[in-house]
């Protein structure tokens, strides 16, 4: 008998949980929806020069001028 309500308590809960997801996450979504995104602007140079940078403190990294010390 004891086994058979904790069941049903495990059961109720779970269900619990899933209902109140549920309600949670419609309006969250109705919320996405309804928004809209700036349109995202590309800047070739910007991205060109941070590329550079990464690429020099990699070549850092790997002491690839190690020799060459001002």
């Amino acid at each position: 008998m004891k086994q058979k309500a904790k069941i049903a308590a495990a059961i109720s809960a779970v269900m619990n949980y899933l209902y109140e997801e549920s309600c949670i996450a419609i309006p969250l979504e109705q919320e996405i929806k309804t928004t809209q995104t700036p349109p995202i602007k590309l800047n070739l140079w910007g991205h060109s020069g941070r590329q550079e940078i990464m690429q020099m403190r990699s070549l850092m990294q790997m002491r690839a001028f190690k020799g060459t010390r001002l």
